[in-house]
């Protein structure tokens, strides 16, 4: 066994143990076989940092597993996808929540506010700006939960992580310190929702079941 293969062999124990045994030899085969058409032959006896990350996509992709997976797996995959939905329908109604109360302290729309109140800050200010936005991006929750029902697991996907990331993205550079952490800390369990969502919903993922009864019934959840 050559150095390259071993290395090969090495990096394929990130996949459960049933699924190497069926495809170990044949994906080892077809790593050293591209290892012979690229460039260097097989003297740099390297395992590329690209093929890691691919067998560690496999790998959580497996493990996550889809209809037609062994149970163990397929029971986690549903798992992590039930959390997933749960995660985003919860912070849908957060960030609706959040929204509308932006809308009411900015007076974002016209005859929102009592007579003789005005919105915070100057309507013609960038830092009013800045703060709308970051007040209303948590709308994209709302965005990737009917993206997941539509069937759309990328547009769910890229909505989750801009609903994620953009009201930090939005905050003044200063401020840091203990209010920022303690901020990044609180947006945790956010990121435990994007996560599971970008993992468990995988090409070999089954639909997501959020469909017509059960979209209704996480409309009427708040109610």
């Amino acid at each position: 066994m050559s150095v390259l293969e071993e290395r090969y062999r090495r990096v394929l124990r990130l996949l459960p143990a049933s699924y190497r045994a069926r495809r170990e030899e044949e994906m080892v085969s077809a790593f050293l076989d591209g290892a012979r058409r690229a460039e260097t032959g097989l003297d740099d006896q390297r395992v590329r940092w690209a093929e890691i990350a691919g067998v560690a996509a496999l790998a959580l992709r497996v493990r996550l597993g889809g209809p037609g997976s062994p149970p163990g797996e397929y029971a986690t995959g549903e798992a992590v996808r039930g959390a997933a939905i749960l995660g985003l329908v919860f912070w849908t109604m957060t960030g609706t929540l959040f929204a509308a109360q932006t809308v009411l302290t900015y007076g974002v729309v016209a005859g929102v506010l009592p007579d003789g109140l005005m919105g915070i800050g100057d309507p013609e200010s960038p830092e009013r700006l800045r703060q709308v936005l970051s007040g209303l991006a948590p709308l994209l929750w709302a965005a990737s939960l009917g993206g997941l029902a539509a069937g759309r697991a990328g547009t769910a996907k890229a909505s989750a992580w801009a609903a994620l990331v953009l009201p930090y993205a939005l905050e003044p550079a200063t401020g840091g310190g203990p209010a920022r952490v303690a901020g990044l800390l609180t947006a945790l369990p956010a990121l435990v929702t994007a996560l599971a969502l970008t993992a468990g919903f995988h090409r070999d993922a089954p639909p997501p079941r959020l469909r017509g009864a059960a979209a209704a019934r996480v409309v009427a959840f708040p109610a």
